[in-house]
């Protein structure tokens, strides 16, 4: 019998595949912070995150950092394969403590040479992570501030399947992109629609229909591609219901979501962590 993961890709292996992967697959416990690859650089292992959530970060020479996607549960951080190209176009930071799947790159690619079904695999996800990509850097400029925040927090509940999330303003005003001041507002406005309710430090969702239909076309797209090319609505896919215990940080019941803000975001002493310094142990 194959393993359960908390993964929705590894879920969705037949079980020959999925036990040949097994003995290669080590659990490991991402901190928050912690940078996983910066661009240009080589990607030694590829992760499938179960409860941790992981930023797609980038930026321009001498510039800020700025969010341009998200992955979580659904996904995998995945360049090397099947790239022609193993150096990371992007930084990528972990934000929200937790759970992955980690396996060395090439040990991936020789078994997804071997095994049409997970290179197809491999193949569509890193083209859905691309129409995230593409969705989010099209949505920044057009669209108000109330409906890009309404985004992000609809990316942040789904990957966490649940309806609390631990954030700062701070936080968030680095997701969306925008001045605080700004976030504090839009969210009073969200708010009094009852969409959400804001706690200190905490964002609780009340209202999901409405938070979408704020957020308009920016929502939906990458999601509706995830379905057609994986067969799959990971928002309702076994691995949302997976009981798993592994110690998160909280703030009352919540997920917490960690970003570091502003300027000099490299010098930052809390993103020294690397690849090999994950945790194993459970």
């Amino acid at each position: 019998m194959s393993k359960f993961y908390g993964n929705v890709l590894l879920n969705r292996l037949s079980s020959h595949v999925a036990e040949e992967l097994a003995s290669d697959l080590e659990r490991v416990r991402l901190e928050p912070l912690q940078l996983l690859a910066t661009r240009s650089e080589t990607l030694p292992h590829i992760y499938f995150p179960e409860t941790a959530v992981i930023g797609v970060l980038a930026s321009a020479a001498g510039e800020d950092h700025q969010q341009i996607g998200l992955i979580g549960r659904e996904g995998v951080i995945n360049h090397a394969y099947p790239s022609v190209d193993d150096r990371m176009p992007w930084t990528m930071q972990v934000q929200v403590s937790g759970s992955a799947w980690r396996i060395d790159a090439k040990k991936l690619a020789s078994s997804a040479n071997r095994h049409e079904e997970l290179h197809a695999m491999l193949i569509r996800a890193d083209r859905v992570a691309q129409i995230q990509l593409a969705s989010n850097g099209v949505s920044a400029p057009r669209r108000g501030i109330e409906a890009r925040l309404a985004k992000w927090l609809l990316m942040y509940f789904d990957r966490l399947n649940c309806d609390e999330l631990g954030v700062t303003h701070d936080a968030l005003a680095f997701v969306v992109d925008a001045r605080r001041p700004r976030i504090t507002e839009a969210l009073h406005v969200l708010e009094g629609e009852g969409m959400i309710t804001c706690k200190r430090g905490s964002v609780v969702l009340r209202n999901r229909q409405d938070l979408i239909k704020v957020s308009g076309p920016l929502y939906g797209m990458a999601e509706a591609e995830y379905q057609r090319l994986l067969g799959v609505n990971f928002r309702e896919a076994e691995s949302c219901r997976m009981n798993l215990s592994v110690p998160e940080v909280t703030v009352t019941g919540s997920r917490n979501l960690f970003i570091a803000p502003g300027p000099s975001t490299s010098a930052d002493p809390r993103m020294s962590a690397r690849d090999d310094t994950v945790s194993s142990s459970f």
